[in-house]
């Protein structure tokens, strides 16, 4: 700090204005309130979170790719196109063998693989069509997204 801020500093201190007794006597005497949740609202939010995690499992086992058959539904056929008859059984067969699953939308299929088998995956289907991407392997499996050639 400069010398003109020192001596502004010491002035007001100096010349500070002092509250009345009676008020610092008020202003004590009031203790600051802590308020805790209510030990039922803590309660409700235990169960509605230990609720959410159990249903995000449940769904999460649902849809894991291992209970996904490994061939097109017929719903989603028909939104592949002209690729569909031709390309769309090799890539379900490769996926099955390999171990993986398929996932058919409307211009890419998703194959899940093993990690361990993602290099054998990728020369298997590159020749059905273009590979869109590939993900880092993560929980052992490897995604690619294929778009399939007409």
């Amino acid at each position: 700090m400069s010398a003109n801020e020192m001596t502004v500093e010491r002035l007001l201190r100096a010349h500070a204005p002092h509250a009345p007794e009676s008020l610092r006597t008020r202003v004590l005497a009031v203790e600051p309130r802590r308020t805790a949740p209510p030990r039922r609202l803590v309660l409700v939010l235990a169960v509605v979170l230990a609720v959410a995690i159990a249903a995000a499992v449940v769904r999460g086992f649902e849809g894991s790719p291992a209970t996904k058959p490994a061939t097109a539904p017929k719903a989603y056929s028909s939104a592949i196109g002209a690729a569909s008859p031709k390309a769309a059984s090799p890539v379900g067969r490769i996926a099955a063998q390999l171990g993986g699953t398929v996932r058919y939308g409307p211009s890419t299929v998703v194959v899940t693989v093993p990690a361990a088998k993602a290099k054998a995956a990728l020369a298997r289907l590159s020749p059905l069509g273009t590979v869109v991407s590939r993900s880092a392997p993560a929980g052992g499996v490897v995604r690619i997204v294929l778009r399939l050639r007409p």
